[in-house]
């Protein structure tokens, strides 16, 4: 037999702890009832949800977590948000066009971050420049006038 995996509906407490603890990466998509690009968002969501292993995916109606839909910076609905290691990582506003497009997001989600070049080693070593020097100043002596050049 051949199950589908379902993406959980869950509420905004649920999906934080979820975010926080989850081992995978967590694709949160909000959604609203009223919306109709929600709806068709929804089996296209779930095509790309089962062609993928790697990833957990829950959803919230964001007309009952407005708060939580704020603080992910989150305007419209349809959104999905990718978080990896409880971290925001990336972020799909509005509806795909087709299940492709959200299968892509997810494998962007899904892959690892490029290691960071290093800086060559056998590159020479260069003198650290000199600081500049500083010009002296020289005080006057208390009670003594200032010389000023005559105009003529």
């Amino acid at each position: 037999m051949d199950f589908k995996k379902i993406i959980k509906r869950v509420t905004s407490i649920q999906a934080k702890k979820i975010i926080a603890e989850s081992k995978k990466p967590v694709i949160l998509q909000l959604f609203s009832h009223a919306c109709s690009a929600c709806h068709s968002a929804a089996p296209m969501m779930q095509t790309a949800f089962n062609s993928t292993n790697d990833v957990e995916v829950i959803a919230v109606d964001g007309d009952f977590a407005l708060d939580f839909a704020d603080n992910l910076g989150v305007d419209g609905y349809p959104t999905a948000v990718a978080f990896k290691n409880g971290q925001k990582v990336a972020e799909f506003e509005g509806a795909a066009e087709s299940a492709n497009e959200y299968t892509k997001f997810f494998a962007k989600c899904l892959r690892p971050k490029p290691p960071k070049k290093s800086k060559p080693t056998s590159k020479p070593r260069q003198k650290p420049k000199p600081a500049p020097k500083k010009k002296k100043v020289v005080k006057r002596k208390p009670g003594r006038p200032r010389k000023t050049k005559k105009k003529e």
